[in-house]
């Protein structure tokens, strides 16, 4: 059930008597809530090759055929005016990519293997990769936002904490 907390209420709890030791005590339990991740927003091309991680059953090509692919479709993807989502469309061998046009959404580093991890949080936003080999295969990859980490103090979470409390 969602309630809406209003600012009075909210402004009689920080009136209480010990609301902010429980306030206090509420934040340090919970800090990991507190603090975001660096994280980045991408799209990519993979290019899988039989006997890489969770390569589909239909891809037969070799392991030398996938870095050809991958170096011809980032000259495509290089081209002034190409569009990365139709060509992810057109190319990944990743299934949710054919639709999404090749879209991660936000991650972390932790979140994708290190050398997929290592080039998408070394490009500028709008940048594109070049091909990089993992365990999955060949990825082209495409920078779309980043989000820096961010640690949040007690003070800028004190009226949430209290909703929390109230609820």
């Amino acid at each position: 059930i969602k309630t809406k907390i209003s600012s009075q209420e909210v402004d009689k709890f920080l009136g209480q008597e010990g609301a902010k030791e429980k306030i206090k005590s509420w934040y340090d339990r919970n800090i990991s809530d507190y603090k975001a991740e660096e994280k980045v927003h991408a799209r990519h091309i993979l290019v899988a090759y039989k006997g890489s991680r969770r390569a589909d059953a239909k891809i037969k090509r070799t392991k030398v055929q996938a870095r050809k692919l991958a170096n011809d479709i980032l000259k495509k993807v290089n081209k002034p005016g190409a569009d990365f989502v139709n060509l992810a469309k057109a190319y990944t061998d990743e299934g949710q990519g054919k639709t999404s046009g090749g879209d991660l959404g936000f991650f972390t580093k932790k979140s994708m293997v290190k050398e997929f991890s290592e080039a998408a949080f070394s490009l500028p936003v709008g940048k594109v990769s070049g091909v990089v080999e993992s365990a999955f295969g060949f990825h082209i990859i495409k920078s779309i936002d980043r989000q820096e980490a961010k640690d949040f103090s007690l003070k800028q979470v004190e009226r949430e904490i209290v909703e929390k409390q109230i609820k």
